[in-house]
């Protein structure tokens, strides 16, 4: 196909380990290969996995929060309002979406941006803090940033 989009001399090259390897060999270990799965799954549901980052402590500004997705196109102009900042939809462990912008550093930051968006519409937007993803209450986390200075 790619031939005949007019790329005449285009070849395939097949890598094991970083290293070229022959179209035969690769065969051989598609067919040894290409069942198994990346993820061992023998050990059921019930196992989590192990985070090794610790969680961050951040200022968030949430959107909304609700029980079911929101519309595509309420979520196209909320993804046009986070540019730059970054959007985050997270399903909570009670089944909650909640719609979140940005990391703040500070509750100041976080704030003036929430004011922000309220004025361009989105009149439920206030700041909540986050460990990783989990939610905290912003007392807890603005006197553990207090204890930093």
């Amino acid at each position: 196909q790619v031939r005949q989009k007019g790329f005449k001399d285009a070849f395939i090259v097949a890598f094991s380990g970083n290293k070229i390897i022959s179209a035969d060999r690769a065969a051989v270990l598609e067919k040894e290969w290409g069942k198994k799965f990346f993820i061992d799954d023998t050990q059921g549901t019930g196992s989590t996995a192990v985070d090794t980052i610790p969680p961050t402590l951040s200022f968030r500004v949430e959107i909304a929060r609700s029980e079911k997705p929101l519309g595509a196109e309420a979520e196209e102009n909320i993804r046009k309002l986070a540019t730059g900042r970054g959007l985050d939809i997270w399903q909570l462990s009670d089944g909650t979406i909640v719609y979140l912008i940005g990391k703040f550093i500070t509750f100041e930051s976080a704030e003036d941006y929430a004011s922000l968006v309220a004025r361009n519409g989105y009149r439920d937007a206030k700041v909540g803090a986050w460990l990783g993803k989990k939610e905290i209450p912003l007392e807890t986390a603005r006197q553990l940033f207090e204890k930093l200075e």
